[in-house]
């Protein structure tokens, strides 16, 4: 587990920048109608629910999007360090949803940022079967929930504190600017996983294995397994 503290951390890190947001999205779409001109109070809550929807469904068709573009892009071997950068494009999708305030603004930041962030948490999945021995797949594996859970549950608490301090686009900022701070991170992950050795054969197998042997014996005669 040590040995794959990193890509944990990473995957913290991720789960807590993709749900930074959640509590004051729709605020700020809301606040959005009202800088139009809108007046009434009823209209505007309404038309802010409705774009808040749309803009999340888009956001979710860009994380699907960039889930299998990651898929196929990890299956031709492209240099590791391309996901450092792809960290950066998340981080100027973020900035985009500070500097344009307006419907088009948001949706086309959060395109952008949903569609890096989720490519890179592909990557982690596929680093962390690379990197993690056959014996310990299934303790690492629960592990890498555990952390998930925990950057989906410090998420909201911190994303709704900042807003509430210092305002929707600092928050939004500080959602970009965790994406810059996790550049280097990635970059030490390509250079592990450029580095890593095929798992050593020698090592004990794991529980799926066994059962995947066991399955595959054939009976011996005159006896019952």
């Amino acid at each position: 587990v040590k040995s794959s503290a990193p890509i944990l951390f990473a995957i913290t890190a991720i789960a807590f920048i993709q749900t930074f947001d959640g509590p004051y999205l729709s605020l700020y779409v809301e606040g959005i109608y009202a800088a139009m001109g809108g007046s009434d109070k009823a209209e505007i809550v309404n038309l802010a629910y409705g774009s808040t929807g749309i803009i999340s469904a888009v956001a979710s068709v860009a994380a699907v999007l960039g889930s299998i573009v990651t898929g196929i892009v990890m299956d031709r071997k492209f240099p590791g360090w391309i996901w450092g950068i792809v960290a950066v494009v998340a981080g100027i999708g973020g900035i985009w949803m500070t500097m344009d305030f307006s419907l088009f603004g948001l949706g086309a930041g959060r395109f952008i940022f949903s569609f890096a962030v989720s490519g890179l948490g592909s990557v982690l999945v596929v680093l962390l079967g690379r990197l993690t021995p056959p014996s310990k797949t299934g303790s690492v594996f629960g592990w890498s929930v555990t952390v998930r859970s925990l950057g989906w549950v410090l998420a909201p608490l911190s994303g709704a504190w900042t807003a509430s301090h210092f305002g929707w686009k600092p928050a939004f900022a500080v959602e970009a600017l965790l994406c810059f701070l996790i550049v280097h991170l990635f970059f030490y992950l390509s250079r592990r996983f450029d580095a890593a050795d095929p798992p050593d054969e020698s090592d004990e197998p794991s529980m799926s294995q066994v059962g995947a042997a066991r399955v595959s014996e054939p009976p011996v005669s005159g006896k019952f397994s």
